[in-house]
C-alpha cells in the first residue's frame, strides 16, 4: 500500500510539489491551511500555558480541541486531494473517468476550516499571551488569506468544468464562503 502524503517529511512533500507533472495548487493549500491552523493552535495553547490562573481552562480547552479537529481534517483533505490528483493524471492519459466533484469540496472545505478557525481565534484575541499577540493576528490574516485563496481556487475549478450540475451546486457555496469572509477584511 502506498504511504499517504501526510506521511511525508515536509522536503519530501516540496520535493513532490516541484517535481510533479501537474501544479499541485490545492494539495499546496491545504498543506498551508493546516499549518496555519496548527499556528493558530499553539498560540491559543500558549496563552493558556502561561495564563492558566487567568483562563477558563475548560473553555480554552474545548476552542484547541476544536482547532485540533479542523487541523486534522485538513490532513484529510490533504490525502484526497492527493487521490484527485492521481485520477486527474489517470483521465488525462485516458485511462479512467475523473471525479471532478472531490476538487470542488476539497476547496470548500479549506475555505470553511480556515473560517471556523478564523472565528475560534477571532473570539479568543482579548484572552491570548501578550508574547503571541502579534502572531494570533498574523495567524487570522493568513488564514483570511488562504480561505479567500480556496474560494478563488474553487472559481477556476468552476469555469473549467464541463459539469453543469457541479457549477450550479457550487456557485452558491462558492458564495456563501465569500459573503462570510467579507466579515474579516477591514
Amino acid at each position: 500500500m502506498k504511504a499517504q502524503i501526510t506521511e511525508t517529511t515536509i522536503q519530501q512533500f516540496v520535493a513532490k510539489v516541484s517535481d510533479h507533472q501537474s501544479a499541485m495548487t490545492g494539495a499546496v493549500l491545504v498543506t498551508s491551511a493546516a499549518q496555519a491552523v496548527a499556528l493558530g493552535e499553539a498560540c491559543v495553547q500558549i496563552s493558556l500555558d502561561n495564563q492558566v490562573d487567568r483562563l477558563n481552562w475548560h473553555e480554552v480547552s474545548r476552542r484547541i480541541e476544536k482547532i485540533a479537529r479542523t487541523k486534522e481534517n485538513l490532513l484529510h483533505w490533504l490525502d484526497e486531494e492527493m487521490k484527485a490528483i492521481a485520477e486527474h493524471a489517470s483521465y488525462l492519459e485516458g485511462n479512467q473517468l475523473f471525479n471532478q466533484q472531490r476538487l470542488c469540496e476539497s476547496c470548500v472545505e479549506v475555505s470553511r476550516a480556515c473560517i471556523t478557525v478564523i472565528k475560534l481565534l477571532a473570539e479568543f484575541r482579548g484572552s491570548a499571551f501578550n508574547r503571541v499577540v502579534d502572531d494570533l493576528e498574523m495567524t487570522i490574516n493568513l488564514l483570511i488569506d488562504l480561505a479567500d485563496t480556496a474560494t478563488a481556487l474553487l472559481d477556476k475549478k468552476l469555469q473549467n468544468t464541463l459539469y453543469k450540475n457541479l457549477i450550479e451546486e457550487y456557485q452558491a457555496v462558492r458564495d456563501e464562503l465569500k459573503q462570510e469572509l467579507r466579515l474579516f477584511r477591514f
